[in-house]
Parts: structure tokens; C-alpha cells; sequence
């Protein structure tokens, strides 16, 4: 949980007042474009950075603090791998710091994928390899908080699945996991609940449905600016916009007949009714269209 989370780097400002509450056992999805804020704002939670301004709390202890660094693994940005070690190796080298036992280690392994290529090198690894075994030190210590900064970051399609599937299951055995992504779609399969960030500041945060929003009947009438014109004035104005596949109409999808008859019965010409889903990128653009904001 944050309030009023902030920090500026000499005048230009990374994160500015932000306020987040991720519950327990939830996956939480961080959304924001490259340079919004989100990786310092993570390195705020975890104690790494401190803020200007505002507060942070973690597993409900201060950002930080040894006891909830303790119960929180974490991803941010690449891992950090010996190239030269195998994979099992790293885990090791890992595990004597976190004091984890050797079956804990080879426990990791096989969560992550990683038992049939463990004894080889870590430079021979595929991008989606190495990134799994960073989830792996992450999971070490059988944390309650997982952490994880763009994990599926230049991974395959493949490789995207396996990461998807793999942070379902961390939900489903009862952790908690603040995922950090501009990976939309991937977002919208699996979080609970997310929060939006541009250039800075917290512009939405609520359930993936809510910040979806309902969807829209597409309509393809001539000519379009009085089919649009004729809809708004009879299901709202607030409810019909013109959009890049037609014309949007926010009503009840059983009324689809009655849209089509207002606007043939006034002469126009109707070519296509369809219905369809908002998806989490359409909103993430509304939200965030207004925001400008140079590279954090």
C-alpha cells in the first residue's frame, strides 16, 4: 500500500503522489508505458530508492524493512545470473544467502521448468530460460509477496504462455504478486486487479472489468455522421462516438435489432452490426492519451 508516493529526481519528477493498495492473494498488474514510473515505484516498495515524499508499506511493515524483505521475492528488470554457473549453480549461489535447503533448490527447478537444462550453463540459455530462472531466485525463500518487473519482457510467444501460466499458479497457491507490465493482453488474462500509471501519476486502478469498461455495438451506417447523429440522439449522446471501426454504441447488445431499425426506418443504409469487447488496451489508451511525459 502507498500514500501519496513520490519522488523527483532533481526537477523532473518520476512518481508523483501515487496511491496503490494490492490485497492479499490477488495478482495486481502495474500498467504503464516505458519511462511511466512503474520500476521506481517498485524500487520504492522494496526499500531500494528512497521517496520525496509519502509513504510505502509492505506486507504491512515499512518499505524496507528486513522482516518484509524476508517474505517477498522479487524480478526487477533482468536478473542478475552468473553466465559461466549452471543454472542449478545459480540457484545455489542464491540459496546460501536466503539460507534455503538443496531440496528447496530443486523444488525451484522443477516449478520453473528449468530440472532438464539445470546443469547447463546459464550462457547457453534462451532469453526465456534465464528470465524463469530469475522467477526461480525470486521464489527461494517461499515468499508470500512476489515481486516481477516486465518478466515476459522479449520473451516468445511460447515463452509468454509458460510465464503466463506460471504466475497463475504462484495466485493459486495463495500468494500475492504485483506484476509489473505494458504487455497488455497478457494483463488482461490473468490479473485481478491493476492500476494505471502515466507519466507519473495513478490515472485508474480497479478490478480488470471495471477498468475495461462495457463493451459497444460497432455499427457501419450511411452516411456516417447522421447515422451518428440520428443514435446519439436516441440512446444518448454519452453513448455514441465515432470510432476507427464505425460507429460505437454503448447500449445492450439485445437491442441491436432496435438500433438497426431506427436507422433504416430514417433511410440509411446499415451494412454491419457487430458486437464487441472493450479490451484492457482500449482503455489503458483512453486513460492514457492525455498524458505527455519525457523517459524515466
Amino acid at each position: 500500500m502507498t500514500r501519496d508516493l513520490t519522488r523527483s529526481f532533481g526537477a523532473a519528477t518520476a512518481v508523483d503522489g501515487v496511491d496503490i493498495e494490492v490485497r492479499p492473494g490477488e495478482i495486481y498488474g502495474f500498467l504503464g508505458a516505458n519511462g511511466a514510473g512503474k520500476t521506481t515505484t517498485m524500487r520504492m516498495l522494496l526499500g531500494l530508492t528512497a521517496p520525496t515524499r509519502g509513504r510505502a508499506t509492505v506486507l504491512g511493515r515499512p518499505a524496507g524493512d528486513p522482516k518484509a524483505l524476508a517474505r517477498t521475492g522479487v524480478l526487477i528488470e533482468e536478473p542478475a545470473l552468473y553466465p559461466y554457473l549452471s543454472g542449478r549453480d545459480n540457484l545455489r549461489a542464491m540459496g546460501r544467502y536466503t539460507a534455503v535447503s538443496a531440496e528447496r533448490v530443486e523444488q525451484v527447478l522443477e516449478t520453473v521448468g528449468l530440472t532438464d537444462a539445470a546443469e547447463r550453463r546459464v550462457a547457453t540459455y534462451s532469453l526465456g530460460m534465464r528470465q524463469r530462472l530469475g522467477v526461480g531466485m525470486a521464489l527461494l525463500k517461499d515468499p508470500e509477496l512476489l515481486v516481477l518487473d516486465e518478466p515476459t519482457n522479449g520473451l516468445d510467444p511460447a515463452g509468454v504462455v509458460h510465464m503466463r501460466n506460471m504466475i497463475s499458479s504462484f495466485a493459486a497457491e495463495g500468494r500475492t504478486v504485483l506484476l509489473s507490465s505494458h504487455a497488455l493482453g497478457e494483463v488482461d488474462q490473468i490479473c485481478d486487479r491493476v492500476g494505471v500509471l502515466a507519466d507519473g501519476r495513478l490515472v485508474a486502478q480497479g478490478s480488470v472489468a471495471e477498468i475495461r469498461g462495457e463493451g459497444a455495438l460497432l455499427v457501419h451506417a450511411s452516411p456516417t455522421p447522421a447515422a451518428a447523429d440520428l443514435l446519439g440522439a436516441r440512446f444518448g449522446r454519452d453513448n455514441v462516438h465515432l470510432d476507427p471501426g464505425g460507429i460505437a454504441v454503448r447500449v445492450d447488445p439485445a437491442l441491436a435489432a432496435t438500433v438497426n431499425r431506427v436507422l433504416v426506418e430514417a433511410g440509411l443504409e446499415v451494412s454491419a452490426l457487430a458486437w464487441r469487447e472493450r479490451t484492457l488496451t482500449d482503455s489503458f489508451f483512453e486513460l492514457t492519451a492525455a498524458t505527455t511525459g519525457s523517459s524515466r
